[in-house]
């Protein structure tokens, strides 16, 4: 499966399309010819997914807004759900049975069949980015500050806070302080 990429070029009107193709022969798997934006992508750790977000409408949050799993091997669109919500971070946990979807908000579906699991329906900026640890007991979402939560419940443990000129202070939800010089 190492031998799948990314393919970006813009099309008419400045449409970014996308292509799943092999590096070996360059045969192209799957293409966003059903999708007029695709504004976040992953591959899953085995490299057998690929899940992004895309829309049937131009712009990042039209309406029409879906979270679509394929076949990394053969291009087929396995699942798609709705999201109505912006998302500009799109990982999968470390083991591959979830996916981290970072916006406006912050949700996670299963990998097998983008059924729910969790949300934090939290005001982030559209240009966050998200990831799990590497033993996925944490997310970390970075934004205009970072926010630390508990993996599992889905629960905020501890926002970051950059300060302008170097250093940070951190504060949990119980409002207990600390901070570097």
């Amino acid at each position: 499966m190492g031998d799948r990429e990314i393919a970006q070029s813009f099309g008419p009107g400045a449409q970014i399309e996308m292509a799943l193709k092999s590096v070996s022969d360059g045969k192209t798997f799957w293409t966003n010819r059903d999708y007029k934006a695709l504004v976040a992508v992953s591959f899953s750790p085995s490299e057998n997914l690929l899940a992004c977000k895309g829309s049937r409408q131009e712009g990042r949050a039209a309406p029409n807004s879906f979270l679509v799993l394929i076949d990394a091997a053969t291009g087929k669109t396995l699942h798609e759900a709705p999201f109505p919500s912006i998302a500009s971070s799109i990982v999968f946990s470390p083991d591959g049975k979830q996916i981290l979807v970072a916006g406006r908000d912050l949700r996670v579906y299963d990998a097998n069949d983008l059924k729910p699991l969790a949300e934090v329906a939290q005001e982030y900026s559209t240009r966050c980015k998200a990831t799990y640890s590497p033993d996925g007991r944490l997310i970390a979402v970075a934004g205009r500050d970072v926010k630390l939560y508990d993996a599992r419940a889905l629960h905020l443990l501890a926002t970051l806070i950059p300060f302008a000129k170097q250093g940070w202070a951190a504060y949990t939800p119980s409002g207990a302080a600390n901070g570097s010089p």
